[in-house]
């Protein structure tokens, strides 16, 4: 990089278009702002949070019902910059963030189902 006039401790440029000033990611951020509420419903194929568009339109979230037999997880919160809801959750669940594909896993179970 120095044989090109490049100090890669000192990224910045003039032109917005060329910076590279970089920065640091915080390790652990907490989200703020979390809530959550455990919900009932019947119907599958309805949609059980907000899209930004639908919150502008003043429109409200779907309400709980009694007589559902299916149960979600509804979460509200908020993250810093740079930091990922994917990540947020794989911490929650307690998952990897490997790609699984359906065939992997069907092929492991022919495989356990073999020994």
């Amino acid at each position: 990089m120095a044989q090109h006039g490049l100090d890669p401790q000192n990224m910045k440029r003039n032109s917005r278009e060329f910076s590279l000033p970089g920065g640091y990611r915080k390790i652990i951020e907490k989200p703020s702002d979390v809530q959550w509420d455990v919900i009932k419903y019947s119907d599958n194929k309805i949609s059980l949070l907000l899209s930004d568009s639908e919150r502008m339109e003043g429109k409200t979230e779907p309400l709980s019902l009694e007589e559902g037999e299916l149960r979600a997880v509804r979460l509200h919160f908020t993250l810093g910059t740079s930091s990922y809801a994917t990540m947020f959750f794989r911490e929650l669940l307690k998952r990897t963030s490997d790609v699984v594909r359906p065939n992997d896993q069907f092929q492991k179970l022919e495989e356990a189902k073999i020994e």
